[in-house]
C-alpha cells in the first residue's frame, strides 16, 4: 500500500475522486519539489468553521509539524493565516517562525498584500494545508456550500 493509498483510505469528503487527475506518486513528487527548493517556506493555513464561529483545529498543528520539519533541514518558515487563526498560530509556532496575518479585504488589496509579502519574503516554496480556496465563481464555500468569504482572507493570491 502506498502513502497515497493510506492518505485517501478513509476519505469521507470525496477528495479521492481527484486521484485520477494526479500522478500515482503525487506525495513523492510533492516532497521532491519541496526538498529541491531550499530557502524560505510560506505555509498557509486556517479554515473558518461557520457553525462554531471559530477556526478549525487540525490544519494549524499540521502546518506546525510541516514547518518544524522544514526548519530542521534549514528552511526559514513563515506561516500565513488570517485574523481568526493568527492568535492560535502565534501561540503554537516555534520561536524561529513568523506568523503573518493576511487581512480579510477586497480583491485588489489582497493582491497588493500578497505581492508585497512575496517580494519581501522571496519564498522558494508555498504550501497550503487546510485552507479554503476560491471556487471557479470567485467565492469561498465550506463543505456544506455556505459562503464563508466574509471570514476568509484571499490568500489564493499568494499562489496565482
Amino acid at each position: 500500500m502506498s502513502i497515497e493509498d493510506i492518505i485517501l483510505d478513509r476519505d469521507r469528503r470525496g477528495v479521492s475522486a481527484l486521484r485520477q487527475h494526479l500522478p500515482p506518486d503525487f506525495c513523492d513528487q510533492a516532497a521532491s519539489l519541496v526538498l529541491e527548493h531550499p530557502g524560505v517556506a510560506i505555509i498557509v493555513t486556517g479554515f473558518y468553521i461557520l457553525a462554531v464561529g471559530a477556526t478549525e483545529t487540525d490544519g494549524p498543528p499540521g502546518a506546525i509539524v510541516i514547518g518544524d520539519a522544514l526548519q530542521s533541514i534549514g528552511y526559514e518558515v513563515i506561516y500565513v493565516t488570517d485574523q481568526h487563526t493568527a492568535p492560535l498560530m502565534t501561540a503554537i509556532r516555534g520561536s524561529k517562525a513568523r506568523v503573518v496575518d493576511f487581512p480579510i479585504t477586497d480583491v485588489e488589496n489582497s493582491k497588493r498584500f500578497a505581492n508585497g509579502l512575496l517580494s519581501e519574503a522571496d519564498p522558494s516554496v508555498l504550501i497550503s494545508i487546510e485552507r479554503c480556496g476560491l471556487t471557479k465563481d470567485g467565492i469561498y464555500l465550506n463543505w456544506r456550500g455556505k459562503d464563508i468569504g466574509a471570514f476568509n482572507a484571499k490568500t489564493d493570491y499568494l499562489f496565482t
